[in-house]
């Protein structure tokens, strides 16, 4: 196990932190909206928050918020 961790197999373990990103945080009615307007699209939920808010996501990070907040 030693000679996994001197060369380097230790740093491919997930860090704390990674998941889903707090960007979204406290918009959570707001993309509950545009998620019922555009609820087969989720391109358009990225277009909104990147011209109303200035807040890039790809719609992986979307999908995520979308799973963790349960809506």
């Amino acid at each position: 196990m030693d000679y996994n961790i001197e060369m380097g197999v230790q740093s491919l373990s997930i860090k704390p932190g990674r998941g889903i990103k707090a960007r979204l945080k406290g918009y959570e009615k707001e993309v509950c909206e545009q998620v019922e307007l555009h609820s087969r699209n989720l391109k358009n939920v990225i277009f909104y928050f990147k011209e109303h808010h200035h807040i890039l996501i790809c719609k992986k990070t979307l999908q995520n918020f979308l799973k963790e907040a349960q809506l």
